[in-house]
C-alpha cells in the first residue's frame, strides 16, 4: 500500500480524487495518511471524509513531517510547477492535475530533475478512462474505421466550472488565477486525446475570443485546427452555451464513429451500430469514477518502478499546444511546433 497525500482540497480535490482513493478497491493500494489546503473550510471537509489523515495547512510542513510515498496535486495550474519542484526534491511520486503547467519550458526542467530522480509521474489526464473514450478507443485499436484521420471535437458548457466557494468560486474565469480559459480548461484534455490517436502535433491555427461572459478576463469562446502528423483535428469550445453538451466525431479510411453525448454510432461502409452508455463526456465535472483507471495506472508504475517519461511528455505536448494557440490567436497566423527538446 502507497501512502499519499491530497495537495488542494477544493472541488476536484475532494469530490474528484479523495472520492476515489476512497473507493474499497482504491484502498487495497493507497492510503491518503495527509492533505493540505489553505482554508480551513476545505480542510474541515476533508477530516469528515477521511478522518485518519493528518491536515495541514502549509505544504512544506506536510513535506517535512510526513512519510509519503507520492503526492497528489489538486491545486489551480499556476502553482503546479512550484509544488512538483519541492516534491521531486524530496524524491516523492507526482500525480498533478490538469493541466500540469501551461509553460512547457518549466515542464522541460520539470523533467530532467525526474529522470535524474527515478520518479514516477502521471498527469491527470482522466478524460481517457471515462466510459466513453474507453469505448471509442476499443473500436479504433481493432482497427474497425481502418487508420484515423480527421477527429472534430464540439464542446459546450455554460460558463465555468464553479471553484470552491471557501476560496475563489470564479477562478477559472481570471487570467492572473488561471493563465487562460477555456483552451487552458477544457482544451488541455482534447490536446491529449487527439494526440493519442494522431500523434505528434505540427501546426496550431486558432482563434479565441469573448462572446458572452464579458464579465470574464479569459476567452469563453475558443476555435484551434491543429495538423498532427497522421491527420488534423478541429476543435470548437464555449462556454457560451445555453447546455453541457460534448459531441464529437472520428473519421477513419474504412469508417467513422460519432458521439453525442453517452450514444455511440459506429459507420463502417453504411452499417451503423449503435451503442449507448450510461453517462456522457458532460455528466458532471468531478468525474470520481474516471479516475480510477489513471489511479490503477499510477499504482501499476509504482509497483513495478516504471519511471517511464510519457506522462511528463504529454504534459509538455499539452503546454506546447497551449502555447502555441494562444500565441497563435494573438498573432492571427498558424504557429509551428517543435519537439526536438522532448525527443
Amino acid at each position: 500500500m502507497y501512502r499519499g497525500a491530497i495537495i488542494g482540497l477544493g472541488n476536484i480535490g475532494l469530490n474528484g480524487h479523495l472520492k476515489a482513493y476512497l473507493n474499497p478497491d482504491m484502498m487495497k493500494k493507497f492510503q491518503i495518511v495527509a492533505g493540505c489546503d489553505c482554508v480551513g473550510e476545505n480542510i474541515e471537509k476533508f477530516k469528515k471524509m477521511s478522518p485518519q489523515s493528518n491536515a495541514y495547512s502549509d505544504i512544506n510542513e506536510l513535506l517535512t513531517n510526513e512519510k509519503l510515498d507520492f503526492v497528489d496535486i489538486c491545486t489551480p495550474p499556476l502553482s503546479h510547477f512550484e509544488i512538483i519542484a519541492r516534491a521531486v526534491e524530496k524524491k516523492i511520486n507526482i500525480i498533478c492535475e490538469k493541466p500540469v503547467d501551461i509553460n512547457f519550458e518549466s515542464l522541460l526542467r520539470i523533467k530532467e530533475k525526474l529522470a535524474k530522480s527515478n520518479l514516477v509521474f502521471l498527469p491527470g489526464h482522466q478524460y481517457r478512462y471515462s466510459p466513453v473514450w474507453q469505448k471509442v478507443d476499443f473500436i479504433i485499436n481493432r482497427g474497425l474505421i481502418g487508420k484515423p484521420f480527421l477527429m472534430q471535437f464540439f464542446v459546450y458548457r455554460t460558463g465555468i466550472n464553479k471553484g470552491n466557494d471557501a476560496w475563489n468560486p470564479v477562478w477559472r474565469s481570471e487570467i492572473e488565477n488561471s493563465g487562460g480559459g477555456i483552451i487552458v480548461d477544457h482544451g488541455s484534455h482534447l490536446f491529449y486525446l487527439a494526440s493519442s490517436i494522431l500523434g505528434v502535433p505540427k501546426h496550431i491555427t486558432a482563434q479565441t475570443e469573448r462572446l458572452y461572459h464579458f464579465e470574464y478576463t479569459v476567452e469563453d469562446t475558443a476555435w484551434i485546427n491543429i495538423k498532427y502528423e497522421k491527420g488534423i483535428a478541429q476543435f470548437a469550445l464555449t462556454w457560451a452555451g445555453k447546455e453541457k453538451e460534448t459531441i464529437f466525431k472520428i473519421l477513419g479510411t474504412d469508417g467513422d464513429i460519432s458521439v453525442t453525448e453517452n450514444e455511440i454510432v459506429l459507420n463502417t461502409f453504411g452499417k451503423k451500430e449503435k451503442i449507448i452508455l450510461n453517462e456522457g463526456m458532460s455528466s458532471d465535472s468531478s468525474h470520481s469514477d474516471w479516475y480510477l483507471g489513471l489511479f490503477n495506472k499510477f499504482y501499476s508504475r509504482l509497483k513495478n518502478k516504471d519511471f517511464s517519461p510519457d506522462g511528463i511528455d504529454e504534459a509538455i505536448i499539452n503546454a506546447m499546444c497551449m502555447s502555441a494557440a494562444y500565441k497563435s490567436a494573438e498573432i492571427n497566423k498558424t504557429v509551428a511546433l517543435e519537439f526536438s527538446e522532448i525527443d
